[in-house]
C-alpha cells in the first residue's frame, strides 16, 4: 500500500542520513586523533636523543600531555555516543535551575580570573524535573566556551515561560556570525582551526543533551555585544520519552 511504501522510504531515508552521519564522525575522529597521537611519537622518538634530565624531563611532560588529550578526546566521544537518541535512558528529578547556575559558575570562574560572572535567575527560582547530570554538563559547557571568548563579562539567566524554560550564556566576545550559526553545533566544527583548547566536541554535546531532554539549543547576538548560547526544555518532560 501507499502508506506502508512512505514508510519504508522514510525509514531508509533516516538509516542512509544516520550511516552519513557515523561516517562522517568517524572521519573527523581520525583527523583529531591524529594530532595527539603525532606529537606523542614526535616526543618519544627525541627521548632518546635527550642531552640531559632537563630535556629529557620536558619530553616526557610533553607525551604526558598529549596522552592527557588523547584521555579527554576519547571520554567526549564514549559520552557523544552513549546520548545518541534513544540509546540509554536516564534518571530524572527535581532540579533547581538556579542551583545549576551557581554550580557551574564556582567551577568554571576560578579558571577565568580576567571573566566576571554573574547569575540572573528570578526569584522564587525556576525548578525542572530533568536530568541532572546532562543539564549540568550541557550549561558548564556552554560557560566554559563563554569564558574563552569573553573579554570579561559572562551573564547566566534563566526564564520560565507557559511551557518552557530557558537558560541564556552570554559573553561580550566577538560573537558568532550569523552564517557559522548552525555549523558550529556539528562535532569537531571549529570555526578559527586549533586556535582554541578543546576537543571540538563541547557545543555538539550541548545540542545533543538538549535533544535528549526534549528541547534545543540556539545561538544569536548578546545585548553585551558577544554570543547569547539559549537552551529551551520543555517544563515538562517525561522520563521514559
Amino acid at each position: 500500500s501507499v502508506p506502508l511504501t512512505g514508510a519504508f522510504n522514510s525509514m531508509a531515508n533516516r538509516v542512509e542520513q544516520l550511516l552519513r552521519s557515523q561516517k562522517e564522525l568517524l572521519q573527523a575522529v581520525s583527523h583529531e586523533l591524529r594530532t595527539p597521537l603525532a606529537r606523542i611519537k614526535f616526543a618519544t622518538e627525541l627521548l632518546e636523543s635527550a642531552e640531559d634530565a632537563h630535556r629529557r624531563s620536558q619530553r616526557i611532560a610533553a607525551i604526558d600531555e598529549a596522552t592527557d588529550q588523547l584521555d579527554v578526546l576519547v571520554g567526549e566521544l564514549l559520552t557523544y555516543v552513549r546520548l545518541d537518541e534513544g540509546s540509554e535512558q536516564f534518571d530524572h528529578e527535581e532540579v533547581p535551575i538556579g542551583e545549576i547556575l551557581s554550580e557551574t559558575v564556582a567551577n568554571y570562574a576560578p579558571l577565568y580570573s580576567r571573566v566576571q560572572f554573574d547569575i540572573d535567575v528570578p526569584t522564587p527560582g525556576p525548578h525542572l524535573v530533568t536530568y541532572r547530570t546532562g543539564l549540568q554538563r550541557a550549561v558548564g559547557n556552554l560557560v566554559s566556551n563563554a569564558g574563552k571568548y569573553s573579554q570579561s563579562k559572562v551573564i547566566l539567566s534563566a526564564r520560565e515561560q507557559t511551557d518552557v524554560l530557558t537558560i541564556s550564556v552570554d559573553d561580550d566576545g566577538p560573537g558568532i556570525a550569523a552564517a557559522d550559526r548552525e555549523t558550529i553545533f556539528e562535532p569537531f566544527r571549529r570555526l578559527v582551526a586549533n586556535s582554541q583548547p578543546g576537543t571540538g566536541l563541547g557545543l555538539a554535546l550541548v545540542r545533543r543533551i538538549c535533544r535528549r531532554l526534549g528541547g534545543e539549543v540556539t545561538v544569536s547576538g548578546s545585548p553585551l555585544g558577544g554570543a547569547r548560547f539559549t537552551i529551551t526544555l520543555p517544563k515538562s518532560q517525561d522520563p521514559a520519552s
